[in-house]
């Protein structure tokens, strides 16, 4: 059986690589910038799940390490540096380049968390536009089903901002219709 060099594979799979050889051209291959017009992004980072230990709805803001820290010891009901290598400390955030925003919907049935959907920057307003991510339970016949009780969250990461930020929950109405954004929250700075 031949062997081969880490030289050689690197080389391989360099070669399958688009771009990788060097320029081509292939139009295929070269990057094309987004659009100036693009206005709608995701978040860097998400934080999703649905046991948080904030059991009251609310809508955050957070702009510094230290309110950062304090929330994510509540949602996690975890003193700071617990467990072994400290692996539930608080996820490190540059709150010079980044902000985080958040909801946490406090005692639902049946949710996972609170994704985001979009997020867009206007003249006036940061507008982040969620949605809740559900499932569905059932009992055995004759017994009812009271479903699953959770305590939903989301937590994103986005880019740093001055601005007010409107959140929008998204449903779908009926069956395969589109997704309509309702305004449930304000925060200003």
């Amino acid at each position: 059986m031949p062997r081969f060099t880490t030289a050689t594979l690197l080389l391989a799979a360099c070669t399958l690589t688009p771009g990788c050889a060097g320029p081509s051209n292939s139009s295929s291959t070269t990057p094309t910038p987004a659009p100036a017009s693009a206005a709608a992004d995701l978040p860097a980072v998400a934080f999703v799940g649905h046991n948080s230990k904030v059991s009251s709805p609310r809508f955050v803001l957070i702009r510094d390490a230290a309110a950062w820290a304090a929330l994510w010891a509540e949602h996690t009901a975890t003193p700071p540096g617990y467990g072994a290598l400290a692996r539930h400390s608080v996820p490190a955030v540059d709150f010079t380049r980044f902000m985080v925003v958040g909801v946490f919907l406090g005692s639902a049935t049946n949710t996972d968390g609170c994704e985001a959907h979009s997020i867009t920057a206007e003249a006036d307003t940061l507008r982040i536009r969620y949605t809740l991510s559900t499932f569905q339970t059932s009992a055995p016949p004759g017994q009812g089903d009271s479903g699953v009780s959770t305590t939903p969250f989301g937590l994103w990461v986005i880019e740093r901002s001055d601005k007010p930020v409107s959140f929008e929950l998204g449903r779908h109405g009926l069956k395969n219709s589109p997704l309509t954004f309702t305004p449930v929250h304000r925060l200003t700075p």
